[in-house]
């Protein structure tokens, strides 16, 4: 009878010391694409104090939930932490998207190696070319390897709405993308190419219609590189 409630405690002493987290993320380049949000453990920071070294502590990361959607609300003042494992046949660099940028102020990458936390940082103060993945949404590249690799997202967003958390590999990315860009591309070409014109007839002309279609192209393109997170 002793040894059982001993078993008992020892089980009960365990979970607490050792919280379980969700099965590592497994990656294929042949699928070339996980979205994961159903697959990690989140933690919603209501006072927006929690830190890494905060979050490394045993009585922090015991508050992580298992997501149960492939997708997150945002809300402006509460920050989301996200922990997985990442897992791959043999060292290989992925893409990490979450989509909707534009409700996303940082973005703050913890990738546990022998040295510690290795941190990056993505923020919407800096300029896309700045990336290290010149794209109009966050994407952002992560090691995965033979083993269990440990991450932790912290997320603050400015702005309320969803967003779809996925891992891609860059060739199937590149790939999927390719005739979005294209088509956007075009679009803002002959958004220019419309401006370049009216400009040329409004020099000619010095005709108010001419300044008035100027300023809507203007406008309309500027709004639309601002929904794409470009502007």
């Amino acid at each position: 009878m002793m040894h059982k409630r001993l078993l008992i405690l020892f089980i009960l002493f365990s979970g607490i010391i050792s919280p379980t987290y969700s099965q590592p993320l497994v990656l294929s380049p042949i699928a070339g694409k996980e979205d994961f949000g159903d697959k990690v453990q989140l933690l919603r920071d209501h006072q927006q104090k929690i830190t890494i070294d905060n979050v490394a502590s045993l009585s922090v990361r015991d508050q992580f939930m298992d997501s149960t959607s492939k997708t997150f609300t945002l809300t402006p003042g509460v920050n989301v932490w996200l922990y997985f494992e990442l897992y791959a046949s043999s060292f290989e660099e992925w893409w990490l998207e979450f989509g909707n940028s534009e409700i996303i102020d940082q973005i703050q990458i913890y990738q546990r190696s022998e040295n510690g936390w290795q941190e990056q940082i993505y923020s919407s103060q800096h300029s896309v070319e700045s990336r290290p993945v010149v794209f109009h949404e966050y994407i952002i590249p992560l090691s995965a390897k033979s083993t269990a690799t440990p991450i932790l997202i912290n997320i603050i967003p400015r702005g309320s709405g969803e967003i779809k958390p996925s891992v891609w590999f860059p060739a199937q990315f590149m790939n999927e993308k390719q005739p979005q860009l294209l088509l956007s591309g075009l679009f803002y070409g002959v958004g220019i190419v419309f401006v370049c014109y009216h400009l040329f007839w409004l020099i000619q002309r010095k005709s108010a219609d001419h300044l008035y279609f100027v300023s809507y192209v203007l406008g309309t393109l500027g709004s639309f590189l601002v929904m794409d997170g470009i502007g």
